[in-house]
């Protein structure tokens, strides 16, 4: 939220079980006493947003629509209870449960730190992040990520062998227990 002004969202929501409810607003906030009427009706002390779930996206989040601009729950609620969101950060869902909005499972990380909790991907064969069958040297190798660079972490005969060596390293490297579930 860039060149953005502050908002006070306490204003604008109740924060209830994971979810943001519709606060009632001021009359003058609205074109006209009809305008402000059908919103209190249409909105207001109902959760707010809709399920969103990005193109080839596993999980799915709760977006908003406030003062034109969609807004993903998660960034307001986490602002709600810590204040703005550090630069360079963004909101990881500890549970890979983008619909979790509750404030435990939630914390600002750097994006380098939130690739390190993802789930395994869609099309990947091998059931590890991380791990493939080589068809040229027939074995599986394994590979991770360090800082952006990725590691080659060898070439193994077994795909058993090939998991081992990456869940390893996950260890080693601080990857978030939930890294590559399915």
């Amino acid at each position: 939220m860039t060149n953005e002004e502050i908002i006070c969202w306490d204003k604008v929501f109740d924060f209830r079980d994971g979810n943001l409810i519709w606060r009632a607003r001021d009359e003058t906030s609205f074109a006209s006493k009809a305008a402000s009427k059908r919103w209190h009706n249409r909105y207001c002390g109902k959760v707010a947003g809709y399920v969103v779930r990005p193109p080839n996206a596993k999980t799915s989040y709760i977006s908003l629509r406030y003062k034109g601009k969609k807004r993903p729950a998660h960034r307001i609620i986490y602002e709600m209870h810590h204040g703005k969101l550090p630069d360079g950060c963004v909101i990881d869902h500890l549970d890979g449960n983008g619909l979790n909005n509750r404030i435990e499972n939630l914390r600002a990380v750097p994006q380098s730190v939130n690739l390190k909790n993802m789930p395994v991907r869609k099309d990947n064969s091998a059931g590890c992040t991380g791990v493939f069958w080589c068809a040229r040297i027939k074995r599986w190798q394994s590979h991770i990520c360090i800082e952006g660079r990725q590691l080659h972490l060898g070439c193994f005969f077994t795909l058993l062998d090939a998991v081992s060596a990456r869940k390893s390293a996950e260890i080693t490297l601080g990857y978030h227990p939930n890294h590559g579930r399915h």
